[in-house]
């Protein structure tokens, strides 16, 4: 003889606790990938800034091959976008930009001398965009990154919220 609903209550039970537990986790992670992607927006303008400022730097490389072919200093920014194209985080990208600052400042100008390149000239203008770029990545577009991430791990860190992270591998990294 079959057994009746009421008479399954352990079965039901379990079935309602797994219900439960879903839906808990279920709208866990999704509460915390919601405030994940709030630092998503400023994460995304700091790449862009990078972005343009290595566009700037590899522009001011390009000009430099022909002033300058066999210069140090070209090489060293010709393996610092490459580094900078093969990191995978933002803060590797950060990194790599960051430790082209004086290779470039130095390329340019022996490109400069060798090229006579004066106000308004095409490496001038690259140059005076990557320092641009340098100076609104480092007053404005980290900083506000830096807060943004310093406020989801503040969410994230707590429990229950930092074992639904991990299991939806949601982080936000601050950048040095």
């Amino acid at each position: 003889m079959e057994k009746r609903f009421t008479e399954r209550r352990g079965i039901a039970w379990i079935v309602f606790a797994a219900v439960v537990a879903a839906s808990v986790f279920g709208i866990g992670i999704a509460k915390l990938s919601g405030v994940a992607a709030s630092c998503e927006d400023t994460a995304g303008v700091l790449r862009d800034d990078l972005a343009m400022q290595m566009n700037a730097a590899s522009a001011i490389a390009s000009a430099a091959e022909q002033a300058v072919p066999d210069a140090m200093s070209l090489a060293d920014v010709q393996e610092g976008l490459a580094a900078y194209e093969a990191a995978d985080t933002l803060a590797e990208q950060y990194a790599a930009a960051s430790a082209l600052s004086s290779d470039v400042s130095l390329l340019y100008e022996e490109a400069r001398t060798v090229l006579g390149d004066d106000k308004g000239g095409v490496l001038q203008t690259q140059y005076s965009e990557y320092l641009s770029r340098g100076n609104i990545i480092r007053q404005s577009s980290l900083p506000e990154y830096n807060e943004d991430a310093r406020a989801v791990q503040k969410k994230l860190s707590g429990f229950p919220a930092s074992l639904l992270a991990k299991l939806a591998g949601l982080s936000a990294d601050v950048i040095s």
